[in-house]
């Protein structure tokens, strides 16, 4: 039985084979791996992988005082002689520089263009449910029986409800309007 519902992660088998899990987490992956033929050789490549890169991590003999002294006189000789600073002009930032100016003039000329904004205006009367734009009207929602029709109607900033009650059937029509 695997105790995952699906493989491990490659860098917990990796750590798996490294000895380098805790003991929940390396017990957890050891019975996944016992199950799973994919995973156990997964884990055996990243085995003799890290035997091989043990094998190289030895350090071949190096004379490290005559290495630090050529290191202290490098050091020595750019105090004396500091290389100048120049400040460079990238070409990336010249093109980062045209690319926010255009940025800019295309807003600003996006609100020279656009059209002055107009007021929605809501309405209710007997007669029907009305938004207009401006002096247009735009959207009438008429009431079918317009005379003596009992109307209940509020009207918002931007919403408009009207209930209209026909005197014959009892039946109420509600039309509800809401402006952005």
């Amino acid at each position: 039985m695997t105790l995952f519902r699906r493989h491990p992660a490659e860098e917990d088998l990796a750590l798996f084979a490294g000895g380098e899990l805790g003991p929940l987490a390396r017990w957890r992956i050891e019975g996944h791996v016992n199950g799973c033929d994919r995973c156990r050789e997964l884990v055996a490549e990243f085995f003799e992988a890290r035997s091989r890169a043990m094998d190289l991590a030895e350090l071949p003999a190096l004379d490290w005082s005559a290495m630090a002294s050529g290191v202290h006189a490098r050091l020595a000789g750019a105090r004396e002689h500091p290389a100048p600073v120049r400040l460079t002009w990238r070409p990336a930032w010249g093109a980062v520089v045209a690319l926010v100016a255009v940025i800019v003039a295309g807003l600003y000329v996006s609100r020279l263009l656009e059209p002055p904004s107009q007021a929605v205006m809501l309405g209710a009367t007997a007669g029907g449910v009305e938004v207009r734009v401006g002096d247009q009207q735009t959207l009438t929602l008429w009431n079918a029986a317009r005379e003596a029709t009992p109307v209940n109607w509020r009207v918002g900033p931007d919403a408009v409800s009207a209930r209209y009650l026909d005197a014959d059937t009892g039946q109420v029509t509600v039309n509800n309007v809401y402006a952005q």
